[in-house]
């Protein structure tokens, strides 16, 4: 959809670095998994509380508006069949997870 991304890394930016003296780094990677494409937007900044990673379901408030937009956006076109989930980094920070279905008859390449 289009704008997805963009909350997303803006939240990378204000929540995971700018509080970050030193800065940091954003990743955003997408690929194929079997019928869905799957979105990664991870950053090395502060990190979130235990609070902000316990899983949601997509219908349920976001702790941040961004993120209950994008939730909202996704369960308005997909559904049940979409996810977002903010796990911890291995390199510390943040990664968000989006996973899309593959619609029908569209081709992802």
């Amino acid at each position: 959809p289009p704008l997805l991304l963009q909350p997303m890394v803006e939240n990378s930016v204000r929540h995971g670095l700018e509080p970050k003296i030193e800065g940091g780094e954003i990743t955003v990677r997408v690929r194929r998994e079997d019928r869905h494409l799957i979105v990664e937007i991870e950053d090395d900044g502060v990190g979130l509380d235990e609070a902000a990673l316990t899983p949601r379901p997509l219908v349920e408030n976001a702790s941040g508006f961004g993120l209950h937009q994008v939730r909202r956006r996704l369960t308005s076109i997909y559904g049940k069949t979409a996810t977002l989930d903010l796990l911890p980094a291995p390199n510390g920070g943040t990664r968000a997870v989006l996973v899309l279905p593959e619609e029908s008859g569209a081709r992802i390449k």
